[in-house]
């Protein structure tokens, strides 16, 4: 789990060219950039806090960086940026991290595949607090963590309802917390993907939005034959019912259905 900030740092987010808004928190101790459902909201909260809506000049910077390797990125791969939606694929045994996003034609397509440097545990969910497992299912960005001792950081919205469910019925009261996406190479329970990484992905969040990004986060690779796939794990009950949902949303973003990507326009 990402290193908490200090309290009183504040940070606050304007509108982006997407038109997206956020909005500051401090809650525990963490510094974080939410989705705020109204602009009306945005104004309120940057009036309490006393803060002009801009990034800092610091964040900026990291912003500006990430965004100009994300955008030959996607240029190399003839993708409006910033994307209307987007949809990250988290392969914990291949250790990768794909980034997906719809060319003009809809169809979607391949934009980079980022090494996962770090991650702990092993097939299967995350069932407790501090079993070391990486979550598997469908995950929305529900924050982001400008500062942290692992550079930057993309929270995820587990446990989410389908989570809080199957914990109420196997009596589990802590299923989990604080997931991330985050930089650095060394993680328990998060997914690191290296600074560089990260702040493209970041750059992403803030130019495109938050909730117009999707992440899945599987075992393995569920597109592959069924002859080639391990067996899902007979208990938990409820996890081949998961795997096959995971493996029909994956299926839409499939190699053989997208053009290979061309050669990498930047430095890995």
């Amino acid at each position: 789990m990402p290193e908490q900030p200090k309290k009183n740092s504040i940070l606050s987010v304007g509108p982006d060219r997407s038109g997206t808004f956020f909005r500051c928190a401090t809650l525990a101790g963490l510094v974080l950039l939410s989705a705020s459902p109204t602009k009306a909201q945005q104004v309120d909260s940057l009036v309490r806090a006393g803060e002009e809506a801009r990034l800092s000049s610091d964040l900026e910077s990291l912003v500006g960086a990430g965004e100009e390797r994300l955008r030959a990125r996607f240029l190399a791969r003839q993708i409006s940026f910033p994307p209307e939606q987007y949809v990250l694929i988290a392969l914990k045994t291949e250790r990768r991290l794909e980034l997906w996003a719809p060319s003009p034609d809809g169809r979607p397509h391949l934009v980079h595949s980022y090494e996962i440097l770090a991650l702990s545990g092993g097939p299967g969910p995350k069932l407790r607090e501090g079993d070391g497992q990486v979550p598997e299912g469908m995950y929305r960005l529900e924050s982001l963590l400008p500062h942290s001792q692992y550079h930057l950081g993309l929270k995820l919205n587990f446990p989410n309802d389908f989570d809080w469910a199957r914990a109420r019925e196997e009596q589990r009261s802590e299923p989990g917390s604080d997931i991330f996406i985050h930089g650095g190479e060394f993680s328990t329970g998060c997914l690191a993907i290296g600074d560089r990484a990260v702040e493209e992905l970041f750059a992403l969040a803030v130019r495109s939005g938050m909730e117009r990004a999707r992440v899945l986060i599987a075992p393995y690779d569920l597109r592959d034959p069924p002859e080639t796939r391990p067996a899902p794990p007979a208990n938990p009950a409820w996890l081949a019912g998961l795997y096959e949902e995971l493996r029909l949303t994956m299926m839409r973003y499939h190699e053989a259905e997208a053009i290979a990507p061309p050669a990498d326009p930047t430095t890995p």
